[in-house]
């Protein structure tokens, strides 16, 4: 059988194993073929009322570049990895009060995961110049989920070019830690 393993390459199409070369650029297609580009297409086909869908494909980015980053081999952590992957993709937000970072996991995170849509106390909208912003007087999440979108592919793309540096050797060991974690579960695919 012939398993699709990203958008554009098959298990097969590494006879002699997979090194960390490869798992980086199956990564990469992964997460932009199957996520990033996929919100993308989305936002320039201009799909009525498809902001919350492009919101679900990109909010499982967060947790899971941060567990990239760390090398995490375990399936916890939840908030906590995606808290720190907010703040991977946006250092601006290392200052900001967890508890900020805390409603954006809660109101936004799971409830698009458990309800389908976002809490009461997020706004949706393509009218900011941001990603998202937190508006203190109303404790209200703003949100541009196209903003968003393009933010994450530029984050992404700086990771890419970190871990393709031969320098990096730490971020590279933890990145094929998590990697071969992950890829375990697919029998053998890595």
């Amino acid at each position: 059988m012939n398993i699709a393993i990203s958008p554009n390459f098959k298990a097969h199409d590494f006879p002699n194993g997979i090194f960390i070369e490869d798992k980086i650029i199956i990564f990469s297609d992964r997460v932009v073929g199957w996520q990033i580009d996929i919100a993308r297409n989305i936002i320039q086909s201009k799909i009525p009322h498809s902001d919350f869908a492009i919101l679900k494909i990109l909010i499982s980015y967060f947790e899971m570049i941060a567990k990239y980053y760390e090398g995490y081999s375990r399936n916890d952590g939840s908030k906590k990895y995606f808290v720190k992957g907010l703040k991977y993709t946006f250092p601006e937000l290392n200052d900001a009060p967890n508890y900020i970072l805390e409603e954006f996991y809660n109101n936004i995170r799971n409830s698009l995961y458990h309800n389908g849509f976002t809490n009461h106390r997020v706004i949706i909208t393509n009218n900011i110049d941001c990603s998202f912003r937190y508006d203190q007087l109303n404790k209200l999440i703003v949100v541009c989920p196209t903003n968003l979108a393009f933010d994450i592919k530029n984050k992404f793309s700086e990771y890419i070019k970190e871990l393709n540096n031969l320098r990096n050797i730490e971020l590279r060991e933890k990145f094929e830690a998590r990697y071969d974690f992950e890829n375990q579960k697919l029998g053998g695919f890595q």
